[in-house]
């Protein structure tokens, strides 16, 4: 059935969020100048939602059409779609369009799993044979659930994962799932566990898939290294997040996806030159409390060396209080020099008795 529409009456496919699906602003001015030349050749599709009319798809047909023809009425075939549908052909559309664009990868699998997760569609549950909860998710996360929280009833209502996504999607090949699918899933739990839903986006924004999970991969690879060093999790996040953003600096100038493992060595921590780096802060308080007893070794001249090779590494405090113990010990010093030169000695006698 076909109907004339105000294009004021027609809305975008609900499961296509417009702030966050790209938009080819030379595919809509195209559209604007063959629709100047030629007229609209029409077939947009869409459903009936109470007074107005959903777009099924052709969303850069209908943005020329309002951009040129304001107020206008436009013939809409009008059919019962459900939403599952609605959904799928929102993602085929797009992936015409954008074959392999992570953000619309990305996209797509929020909409079918924020879909699932609102009990909109349905999705194939992931194989009781999996057991541990291998790869498995639970809507509206994107987070692959522990061991624990797999066995977890009440918390374990809407499975999913990989291979459910991509059968609703048909985004299989045979009974591989698509690439596409387990590359925005690592971009989509990245953001989630690093609450950095709005950096991870800008970093990964119109990249292709392989090179936004590479990049993901690797703002990982650093948060981890830096966690191993000590640092906090807001810390290592940070820097985790200051790779991707230095990487994605390096793709827009040229790079390639080898270059993003090449770029985060940089923001991963730097070890010392040293092959044997000490306990800095142990070592410092052992040496000061045996410089009283250094006059009766010969390793002083070696301790001072080492400590001279990570001064870099020696607190404020810890440098004041080497300091006044090497005072002291000068103090020592001078006070064993004054004796040995002075004229009153102990009896050859005591010296031997105290040498046993």
């Amino acid at each position: 059935m076909q109907k004339l529409i105000l294009l004021s009456k027609i809305k975008p496919n609900p499961f296509r969020k417009m702030d966050r699906y790209p938009i080819k602003r030379e595919k809509v001015q195209a559209l604007k100048e063959s629709f100047e030349k030629t007229g609209f050749w029409g077939n947009i599709v869409g459903r009936e939602a109470g007074r107005n009319i959903e777009l099924a798809y052709g969303h850069h047909r209908w943005i020329a059409l309002k951009e040129g023809k304001k107020g206008q009425k436009v013939e809409v075939i009008i059919k019962d779609i459900s939403d599952a549908d609605m959904l799928r052909m929102m993602a085929d559309e797009n992936m015409e369009m954008w074959k392999t664009n992570s953000t619309v990868e990305q996209e797509t699998v929020r909409a079918v799993v924020e879909a699932y997760a609102a009990g909109e569609i349905e999705l194939v549950k992931p194989k009781a044979s999996q057991g541990s909860g291998r790869g498995v998710r639970n809507a509206p996360g994107f987070c692959v659930l522990t061991a624990k929280e797999f066995k977890d009833v009440k918390l374990f209502r809407r499975p999913y994962n990989a291979e459910s996504i991509a059968r609703f999607l048909g985004w299989m090949s045979g009974e591989q799932v698509s690439p596409r699918v387990r590359n925005a899933l690592t971009v989509l739990e990245t953001a989630e566990e690093m609450d950095a839903e709005d950096e991870i986006g800008e970093i990964t924004d119109n990249l292709g898939s392989r090179v936004a999970e590479e990049t993901v991969r690797q703002i990982k690879n650093v948060r981890a290294s830096h966690k191993k060093a000590g640092a906090s999790d807001s810390s290592a996040i940070k820097q985790g997040l200051r790779a991707g953003k230095a990487i994605r600096k390096r793709l827009d100038g040229g790079g390639g996806r080898r270059d993003a493992a090449k770029v985060a060595e940089d923001y991963k921590p730097k070890k010392p030159k040293h092959n044997k780096t000490p306990d800095i802060e142990k070592f410092v308080d052992t040496f000061t409390s045996q410089l009283g007893e250094m006059m009766k070794t010969d390793k002083a001249k070696d301790a001072m060396d080492l400590l001279l090779q990570h001064k870099e590494y020696i607190g404020d405090k810890q440098k004041k209080k080497l300091a006044k113990a090497m005072t002291e010990l000068g103090k020592r010093c001078d006070t064993f020099a004054s004796r040995l030169e002075a004229k009153a000695v102990g009896t050859k006698q005591h010296l031997i008795t105290q040498g046993k």
